[in-house]
């Protein structure tokens, strides 16, 4: 692999070569990591900058999801917070450089918050929540999910066909 797909740089024709690297299904990859990367950003800013607003009043629209799990505790959720923010920004430099290492890796991490995430909201269901907004909260998770696991899954067949490729 040469210098200039290893760092995204180069010439213009260089940079269009590096964006067509996921098989033709760059706009959708690129798409999905945007968002992502909007949603993991949201929640991570939110709970860091304003954790008791995040505790109250998390996801928004009347609705509280936080609350249920026990006593506020700022420590806690400034600590989610900056979970949430540390995937987030490495999907965000996946978005910008479009490297594929950089793709799978903060897709691998996106796809290990959410899916241990996912998992301990299934093991732990809040009492707090009704079952409108238990699917809810659940069926998001697993939508982030299951888009992290598809790039992924077009990203690694990408490079995997062009290394196949003459």
């Amino acid at each position: 692999m040469s210098t200039v797909e290893r760092t995204g740089g180069g010439s213009s024709s260089q940079s269009s070569s590096l964006h067509r690297r996921f098989g033709g299904s760059n706009r959708r990859v690129q798409a999905g990591l945007v968002y992502l990367t909007v949603s993991f950003l949201a929640v991570g800013l939110w709970a860091t900058l304003d954790t008791r607003g995040f505790y109250d009043g998390f996801p928004g629209g009347g609705r509280h999801w936080v609350e249920g799990d026990g006593p506020y505790n700022a420590h806690l959720v400034s600590d989610a917070g900056v979970g949430f923010l540390a995937v987030g920004i490495v999907l965000l430099l996946a978005v910008v450089w479009m490297e594929r290492r950089v793709v799978q890796a903060a897709l691998v991490a996106s796809f290990v918050h959410g899916g241990l995430h996912l998992l301990f909201h299934l093991r732990h269901p809040s009492d707090a929540i009704g079952d409108a907004d238990r699917l809810m909260s659940n069926g998001a998770l697993a939508f982030g999910l299951t888009v992290a696991v598809m790039l992924l899954v077009t990203v690694t067949r990408a490079a995997a066909d062009l290394a196949g490729s003459p």
